[in-house]
């Protein structure tokens, strides 16, 4: 690579006239024929592990009937790859179903268990209909940014 003969800095091809750095007329000595070229100085970045990528695609038919009757396992979360989504939904639908039948257990009907189990359960197919309805229609991505067909 040509360094300019008056204050030693690297420059380029394009740089005959005058040098970038200390501004001097002629920078490079007509004896030496060492250019840098420009586009030789510039490397673009490549991975190969970037070549070979497989990706898995989803079904979106595949996702709705994991939500409708798994939802509240978040199994179509982990499908897709959302991992801390679906552990969300595990640990919601737990709360949920523990909470609405210890209300119902203890504070309406009197300690009956039957009756509270029923309504938790039903409430948990309810919050998990619900759900996969909404996200059926609006999720369009995994988790990889991979549209589901």
């Amino acid at each position: 690579m040509p360094k300019c003969k008056e204050c030693g800095e690297t420059i380029t091809k394009f740089d005959k006239e005058i040098c970038p750095y200390c501004g001097c007329k002629d920078p490079i000595d007509k004896d030496r024929e060492e250019t840098c070229d420009i586009t030789q100085a510039i490397s673009t970045f490549s991975s190969p592990k970037d070549e070979n990528v497989k990706v898995k695609e989803h079904k979106k038919v595949v996702m709705i009937i994991l939500c409708l009757f798994f939802g509240f396992l978040g199994l179509d979360c982990f499908y897709l790859g959302f991992k801390k989504e679906g552990l969300f939904r595990i640990l919601a639908s737990v709360l949920l179903f523990s909470g609405l039948f210890v209300l119902f257990f203890f504070l309406i009907f009197d300690m009956q268990f039957l009756f509270p189990l029923i309504i938790g359960l039903s409430a948990l197919l309810l919050e998990n209909i619900v759900f996969s309805l909404i996200v059926g229609i609006k999720r369009k991505k995994d988790a990889s940014g991979v549209f589901i067909r």
